[in-house]
């Protein structure tokens, strides 16, 4: 009963994403694999029938009685569509991967260290951060609080902590936060402007669709948790060929996030030089000072 709500939960949520993004209600898809080059785009569901009906007319031809399509062929049919669509999949998030920003990868960013400048409503507070990038991914950052900081709202720390992630890594996790190792769906709409990659439930009650541009860029992020969904909107801006987060904002709500950059006192790398995360009356409004920066000479 669980899988079958959680199913429907998260078709619904992949319909308002399909929605949102400009596809229309006549143009949401059953999951497909788009065709390889140089080839029509046939739905495959269609051609399994033709391709039926055409063995029964064969067979009554010949006299004899219908064949029944062979079980463990059509199995494996859909097992290898269902690894093609997979690999496209993934494919378009690895791409959305190597367009964000990420300083750690741009520009060889090895090590850095920063003071955080925060204020909550209105509430200071600051945070030394540090950055290693020889840990592993989710160990890299490093939050310390300022021993005179006043009481702070729950979640301050792990706030700034996504921030300095974001800064020094790039948005890539901050966009794709859920890729399990099951494969993912792919659909289109029928004017081919968004693909909608949908990582499924796995071991958790969750399924998350990411609606992806033209750009390769995810536009549009649906998580789906029982029983509530998330909606989240990001644009985007151009720096040397790569693409930096400009601003986050939540469907349904005036929860938003704004983004901004500079390099002039980082050594020449792009980092986040300001944060600012508003909903309703409230605001979150984080100011990052680099004190030091570790880049790769060779």
């Amino acid at each position: 009963m669980l899988n079958s709500t959680l199913a429907l939960h998260g078709a619904l949520l992949s319909l308002a994403l399909c929605v949102l993004a400009g596809c229309g209600g006549d143009d949401v898809q059953t999951p497909t694999v788009p065709p390889e080059p140089g080839t029509s785009s046939v739905d495959v569901s269609t051609q399994q029938d033709s391709e039926t009906s055409a063995e029964t007319a064969d067979a009554r031809a010949d006299g004899d009685s219908p064949r029944l399509p062979d079980a463990e062929k059509l199995k494996a049919e859909h097992a290898e569509r269902l690894k093609t669509m997979n690999a496209h999949g993934r494919g378009l998030l690895t791409s959305f991967e190597s367009r964000a920003y990420s300083a750690r990868r741009d520009a060889d960013l090895r090590a850095a260290g920063a003071v955080v400048s925060i204020r909550v409503d209105e509430t200071d507070g600051a945070f030394l951060v540090t950055y290693d990038a020889a840990l592993a991914d989710g160990e890299r950052v490093v939050v310390t609080p300022d021993p005179e900081n006043g009481e702070l709202p729950r979640g301050t720390a792990e706030q700034v902590r996504r921030f300095a992630t974001l800064s020094f890594d790039g948005a890539y996790r901050e966009v794709v936060h859920y890729l399990p190792p099951s494969n993912v769906l792919v659909s289109t709409s029928r004017d081919k402007k968004h693909r909608v990659v949908t990582a499924q439930p796995h071991k958790h009650a969750v399924q998350v669709s990411y609606s992806v541009d033209a750009n390769d860029m995810v536009a549009i992020r649906g998580t789906s948790v029982i029983p509530n969904a998330e909606i989240v909107h990001y644009t985007w801006e151009t720096w040397r060929g790569r693409q930096l987060l400009s601003g986050m904002s939540f469907y349904g709500t005036d929860a938003r996030t704004d983004f901004t950059y500079d390099d002039k006192d980082t050594s020449g790398v792009v980092l986040l030089e300001r944060a600012v995360l508003r909903k309703g009356d409230h605001t979150f409004d984080a100011v990052f000072r680099y004190e030091s920066i570790d880049v790769g000479t060779e």
